[in-house]
This record gives C-alpha cells, structure tokens and sequence, in this order.
C-alpha cells in the first residue's frame, strides 16, 4: 500500500502539481505530532510519533507554521477540547 501511495503522490505532486495523499500533523512543543483520523469510538485526535522518526509513513517534507505565543498548558488545554469535540467516525477522507 505504502508504494502505491509513494506512486500517486509522485504523479499528482510532481508531475502535475495537483496534490497527493499525504498524512499531515501539527508538532507543537515536542516530538509528538498531533493528528485527526477516522477511528469508529472516542476520539479522532490522536497523537504519534514526528514523521521523520515515525516507521508508519514516509517522511517527505515539513512546513513550519511559525511559533505560538500559548503556553504548554494551553496547547494540551485546547487537544482535550479538540479530542472532545472531533469524534473519529466524523473523519471523512474527502
């Protein structure tokens, strides 16, 4: 499947600057990224390991989105209302 991916990725991103399918995060104090994705109870938030350190996927690129001013606090203070508010069946790939 991860070829596969590789593939479609090369074509649409490269080839024809169109897109891809690409697993994406935010890394926010830390080396844990912090995802949403479908699972069918409790929470689509999820946090796993930093792309580059990560053997589910293939790293290819990261964009850096600038710094927060919000403490660590308020970083896991909105993931726990994040994780309350975004159920996984709500994920929906298109």
């Amino acid at each position: 499947m991860n070829s596969t991916i590789l593939q479609i990725n090369k074509i649409f991103k490269d080839g024809i600057s169109l897109g891809g399918i690409f697993h994406s995060a935010v890394q926010v104090y830390g080396e844990d990224e912090w995802s949403f994705g479908f699972c069918e109870q409790g929470s689509g938030v999820f946090s796993c390991p930093s792309e580059k350190k990560n053997p589910m996927y293939t790293y290819r690129e990261s964009i850096v989105l600038g710094t927060t001013d919000c403490s660590i606090f308020k970083v896991n203070q909105i993931l726990r209302e994040l994780s309350r508010e975004w159920p996984g069946y709500s994920y929906d790939l298109l």
